[in-house]
Parts: structure tokens; C-alpha cells; sequence
């Protein structure tokens, strides 16, 4: 019974961790996808103006 709950209240406190680690991979992904776009719209640009 006791060991039940400090699993529970550890489950509780990784929540946030997880959490965040989610929140900074979607950045990650974010910040890629934004830099793939930019360096796609650049060669485009360039393309189109040759």
C-alpha cells in the first residue's frame, strides 16, 4: 500500500519532466522545420531570379 503511493508520487513528479522533454523536443522540431522552410525558400528565390 505505501510503496503503491510513492510510485504514485513519483509518477506525479516525473509528469513535469516528461512534460517539459516534450515541450523541448516540439522546439526542436519547430526551430528545424522553420530552418528547412528558410534555406528551401532561399534556393527558390534564387532560383526563380537567375
Amino acid at each position: 500500500m505505501i510503496r503503491k503511493k510513492i510510485n504514485d508520487a513519483g509518477k506525479v513528479l516525473l509528469f513535469p519532466f516528461k512534460a517539459f522533454g516534450f515541450i523541448v523536443f516540439a522546439f526542436k522540431v519547430v526551430i528545424f522545420t522553420f530552418l528547412v522552410l528558410d534555406s528551401l525558400f532561399e534556393w527558390i528565390v534564387s532560383t526563380i531570379l537567375k
